[in-house]
């Protein structure tokens, strides 16, 4: 059991076989995964980026490196990893 004290087979059952979780689980599912548990029944990525990134000129950013290449993506990824990584070290200091 996890996270969320259901059974590894039964999440597989709500992702492939259409079975829905209760609303108990649906919450813990919601909780665990940091969303709402309206965006689990209805909503989309872009549903959940558009109520999670409020900076208008990051999203539209983050849109405009969805369309390069694989290699360019990796090498803002890593960019990114790098300055999070460095304020964390910063706010330890």
């Amino acid at each position: 059991m996890g996270l969320i004290g259901v059974h590894f087979s039964q999440i597989g059952r709500y992702e492939e076989k259409g079975t829905f979780p209760s609303a108990d689980v649906l919450a813990k599912l919601a909780n665990a995964l940091e969303v709402t548990s309206d965006f689990l029944m209805n909503g989309n990525s872009d549903d959940l980026v558009k109520n999670t990134l409020t900076d208008k000129e990051l999203l539209n950013q983050f849109k405009t490196i969805e369309q390069m290449t694989e290699h360019d993506k990796d090498v803002v990824k890593t960019l990114i990893d790098a300055f999070i990584k460095r304020n964390k070290h910063r706010s330890i200091l």
